[in-house]
């Protein structure tokens, strides 16, 4: 087993959940967290930098679990009320384009 820096899960882990992570509770996907998030969403500057980064690059494509367990513990525990409302709509956006594409998949196959 190998845990890269600052994650809770294996790589292999990570990997394997992905394909699901979508479908889970808000707080399954909080599980998938980092350390970094963990550690700073009570911090107002950090939770405005990552509002702003995640406005400039909202690619669902370049999601994987870990973005989507960040995204889902700020919109759990950081202090900020608009904050947590902004990660939620997030989410369902994510949730929404994995579900659809997953459709678009099998209709294509």
């Amino acid at each position: 087993m190998s845990y890269a820096f600052g994650l809770n899960h294996t790589l292999e882990e990570l990997d394997d959940v992905f394909q699901s992570i979508h479908l889970k509770s808000i707080e399954e996907q909080s599980e998938y967290v980092d350390g970094i998030c963990k550690a700073m969403c009570l911090n107002d500057e950090f939770v405005k930098d990552q509002m702003n980064s995640s406005r400039q690059k909202q690619s669902f494509e370049l999601w994987n679990t870990t973005s989507v367990g960040n995204c889902a513990y700020m919109a759990l525990h950081c202090n900020d009320e608009n904050a947590r409302k902004y990660y939620k709509d997030l989410l369902e956006q994510y949730k929404q384009y994995r579900t659809l594409r997953v459709h678009l998949n099998c209709v294509i196959l």
